[in-house]
């Protein structure tokens, strides 16, 4: 494998450099882990250990090698300049691999394919925020350049640079090299390089199936595979604008002007047109439709089973690397002019990174001086800490770190509410209920010490507690805090039946896990649904789901304000049900509603928060404000499109109501607990006749009550409304059971965590929001301590793993020249049309047999040019987020397709 560096090689490799200097000089980006700029050192000595402090680190031994030994070694020079470092050398590393590449393709004009690659859209977009997944795909020309010259071993050692920050990435990125093997049908080859990748990746593949085994199952909430796939269609797979991050936010400031800046889309399909006639009849066309067909794929697995690969982009190589190629082959047949064209071409392309806006946003000059005195202060005390408000990503007005910036600072366990915790649901829920009630005795029960807001305003949490009884309570985590609030801490037991406490939590909505917002709908009945598109639609719970009983009938409605993954998020107060409650001071605001009644009815009632609404009912359409209207003869459905909110609207003789109804009815209950937003209306069960303490003026069952008045139930249904945020209704006398057989922690729950007080092994149990806690047998008193289970099996798959790593190596080094047989790859064009249709579907099919057909009498050329101009032009006009964007289109895929098809028969001279 010729890697030579020629001079004109190492004159870019230092405007490279240059260039990543030029990018925001002076200002330190959120790439990755806050903790590589911050405290790189701390960050791996934390990584040798898979339970931490403050709880289970996902995948954080990845970085182990090569990113964060990279920063650990150059934690001596500005923090920001430790990331161009790192940037350059990822460029280079992009750069000459794809010239070694070409060159082992015989091909000699590579510096501008090699340009393409190294800024190609997956890398813009990825190098400034999340550089990990850059790295690998720089990588990728090395583990393909050596296998054209059937040199296995060398393919090795760019492997073994990869790392692991995220394993899909490291293993998406050597699709393509293992594609070439097979291709090539180097059988012993594929062997040697499938057992060697093995042996090179065994340092993060043991830590990762210990993490598998003990982490919660975090994948089902965070972004689903709908949106993950959304801009998954074949135009933005071919210029490579794959990542979704860019359609959903501007952060990433280059990947954003991919996608919507009209010049950059056609510079971006103008190369991927160039690339597809270069490659056309080659065997690295069906590598392309390969990739085609991998980022295409669409199924329900990639929201259960397969989770793990639901962020598809990450195949990007397999359509980049052949398109780069065709680029080159075409360089080298280019007269003068055409290579001008070519370079302005490219120059066009990577454009972001020649104007300096690979940062992306929120790029800062330092971290306050402030967080660090704070982070002093704390680990001088030794407690644990609670980092609010609670935040998707830590965005400050001097700058986003993306991780909270206490974070590479604290060595005490700390807990943060942000859009991806590594804890147990019930757990998530709990930090939910205690952002809502930060009461001393919600903080003091969560075992929390102290209280940083902000960076630099500390609050003590003057009240201890960690030892009690258990309380059984029919809810959810989130309703912890507040009973902490009402009652003081105590051992609360989530159950789903036999409860003490009843509970309206937790609720049947659903979640927008994008955002901490108005994340959550309004409580919905059984069977209804908003846009949120996860296949688990909430955090799990034990506690029995609180839903909306709908009553003489049914209602259907359009998109309203309570549906959380609108613009702004959700407002739950305003759900359909206010429409429909009996409550003229609730209200719903949507766009149209229907009342299905059980029985006909013709006296309309209607009360409008303003303006008017147009009805429909028995065949007649009507404009009307508040009041009542007399139907000629009785109708089965109306139809309300109002102006502004509805108030409410019923069929005076046939009306519906929906209600919140609490299913428990747990036979010793005590107590009931219900709370909300606005006013809050519950129905619940009394199993047996009782009396009970309301605490808030209310209105139960139609009578109105004070606070303080003890009333009457029967056994059986009842109905209480208040305009109070929480109202409990008790049985006099009620006291919290004592004792002291449990002790809690305020880290969430793990089976893999035990607990010992004076060597003796205590019994785990997941107690109050999902936390860590132990039955403390009877006579056993003293100081707890935790131990993690698999912390010995983790450090020596580490251990082992890195020595076979040195060890495969060496090999590798030893070996890097050996050349095993192999054959030339083919083209078959008849597989190439089976993977268009595979990927795109049978229209596409027939449109790429009708390309392939029309290349006996249309120049190929013009084929591929029409079949991917066209559509560029059109998404030129009309790019993301215009309401007009075509991509996904019929039309755009069968252009698309032909265009495929004009590719599969052509033979380069």
């Amino acid at each position: 494998m010729a890697t030579r560096i020629t001079v004109q090689e190492s004159s870019v490799i230092a405007l490279l450099g240059i260039l990543c200097f030029l990018q925001s000089p002076g200002l330190t980006i959120a790439d990755t882990k806050h903790d590589l700029a911050a405290n790189p050192w701390g960050f791996l000595q934390g990584a040798t250990q898979l339970f931490a402090p403050w709880g289970l680190q996902n995948q954080a031994y990845g970085y182990l090698w090569p990113q964060g030994l990279f920063f650990a070694l150059t934690d001596f020079l500005p923090d920001w300049v430790a990331q161009r470092l790192w940037w350059w050398l990822l460029l280079a590393i992009a750069y000459t691999g794809t010239t070694v590449l070409l060159r082992n393709l015989g091909y000699k004009k590579t510096l501008l394919p090699a340009l393409l690659y190294a800024f190609c859209p997956r890398i813009l977009t990825t190098i400034g925020a999340i550089s990990s997944e850059a790295w690998v795909v720089a990588l990728v020309p090395w583990t393909v350049a050596p296998l054209l010259k059937n040199k296995p071993f060398a393919s090795l050692l760019a492997v073994a640079c990869m790392g692991a920050v995220n394993a899909t990435a490291t293993l998406a990125a050597l699709v393509p090299a293992g594609l070439v093997l097979l291709a090539r049908r180097a059988w012993k080859a594929l062997a040697i390089w499938c057992v060697g990748v093995v042996a090179v990746s065994a340092w993060w593949i043991g830590p990762l199936f210990i993490l598998g085994k003990y982490s919660p199952p975090f994948t089902d909430y965070i972004e689903s595979a709908y949106v993950t796939t959304r801009w998954l269609n074949p135009l933005e797979i071919l210029r490579g604008t794959t990542s979704w991050s860019p359609f959903v936010d501007d952060e990433r400031t280059a990947g954003f002007l991919l996608v919507t800046v009209p010049l950059l889309v056609l510079a971006t399909v103008a190369v991927a047109a160039l690339g597809l006639r270069g490659i056309a009849g080659s065997p690295w066309v069906m590598m392309v439709l390969v990739g085609l067909a991998v980022l295409s794929f669409q199924s329900p697995l990639l929201d259960g089973s397969l989770a793990a690969f639901r962020n598809l982009h990450k195949f990007t190589p397999l359509v980049t690397i052949p398109l780069v190629i065709g680029v080159a082959w075409l360089c080298d047949r280019a007269d003068r002019t055409s290579l001008a064209a070519l370079a302005l071409v490219t120059c066009v392309a990577i454009s972001p990174a020649l104007t300096g806006q690979l940062a992306p946003k929120g790029a800062y000059r330092e971290v306050p001086s402030y967080y660090q005195e704070t982070a002093d202060f704390l680990n001088a005390q030794g407690k644990a800490v609670l980092i609010a408000p609670e935040r998707s990503f830590s965005r400050e007005d001097w700058g986003w770190t993306r991780d909270d910036p206490l974070q590479p600072l604290l060595r005490v366990p700390w807990t943060v509410r942000d859009a991806i915790p590594i804890a147990d649901p019930e757990y998530i829920r709990g930090l939910d209920g205690l952002m809502e009630h930060m009461s001393v005795g919600a903080l003091a029960g969560f075992g929390f010490g102290y209280v940083v807001k902000d960076g630099k305003d500390v609050e003590k949490v003057d009240r201890s507690f960690n030892r009690g009884a258990p309380v059984t309570v029919a809810g959810g985590g989130e309703v912890v805090a507040l009973l902490d609030e009402l009652h003081g801490p105590a051992m609360w037991q989530l159950t789903d039946s036999g409860a003490t406490i009843v509970t309206d939590t937790p609720t049947l909505v659903e979640r927008n896990y994008g955002t901490l917002d108005g994340a959550v709908s309004g409580i919905l009945a059984p069977g209804e649904t908003t846009g949120v598109k996860n296949k688990v639609k909430d955090y799990a719970s034990v506690g029995p789901k609180t839903a909306v009983e709908e009553i003489g009938g049914h209602v259907t409605h359009g998109p309203d304000v309570a549906d959380p993954t609108r613009f702004g998020g959700a407002e739950p107060e305003h759900s359909i049900t206010a429409a429909v409650d009996g409550f003229e001071d609730t209200a719903w605001y949507g766009t149209w509603l229907e009342l299905h009644p059980d029985t006909p009815g013709k006296e309309l009632k209607l009360v409008l928060t303003e303006g008017e609404a147009e009805v429909t009912a028995g065949g007649r359409t009507w404009t009307m404000g508040s009041g009542t209207v007399t139907l000629p003869e009785p109708v089965d459905s109306v139809h309300v499109r109002p102006a502004e909110g509805i108030a409410e609207v019923e069929l005076s003789d046939a009306p519906i109501r929906r209600v919140v109804t609490v299913p428990d009815t747990s036979p010793d209950v005590q107590q009931f607990v219900f709370a909300g937003e606005g006013r809050v209306t519950r129905a619940f069960t009394a199993p047996r006749d009782m009396d009970v303490i309301v605490d808030a003026e209310a209105t139960l069952d139609g009578e109105e009550v004070q606070a303080g008045d003890t009333v009457h139930l029967t056994a059986g249904r009842h109905e209480v409304s208040t305009l109070s945020p929480q109202i409990t209704l008790t049985v006099p006398g009620f006291k919290l059971p004592s004792g002291d057989s449990i002790i809690a922690t305020a880290c969430s729950f793990n089976p893999g965590v035990q607990g010992f007080i004076d060597g003796t092994e205590l019994q785990p149990i997941r107690i109050r929001a999902g936390q860590q806690g132990f039955i403390v047998p009877a006579g056993v008193d003293g100081t707890l301590t935790l131990e993690f289970v698999a912390e010995d099996a983790y450090r020596w798959s580490l251990i082992l793993g890195f020595l076979l790593l040195i060890v495969a190596v060496g090999v590798c080094i030893a070996l890097r020249r050996r050349i095993f047989p192999a054959q030339p790859a083919r083209a078959l064009p008849w597989v190439g049309l089976a993977l268009v249709g595979l990927a795109l579907g049978p229209w596409a099919l027939i449109a790429a047999a009708v390309g392939w057909f029309l290349t006996r009498y249309v120049s190929p050329s013009l084929l591929i040019g029409l079949g991917l101009g066209v559509p560029g032009v059109w998404l030129a006009l009309a790019p993301w987020p215009s309401p007009d964007y075509p991509a996904g289109s019929l039309a755009v895929t069968i252009f698309i397709a032909v265009a495929l098809g004009a590719s599969l028969p052509m033979r380069k001279e």
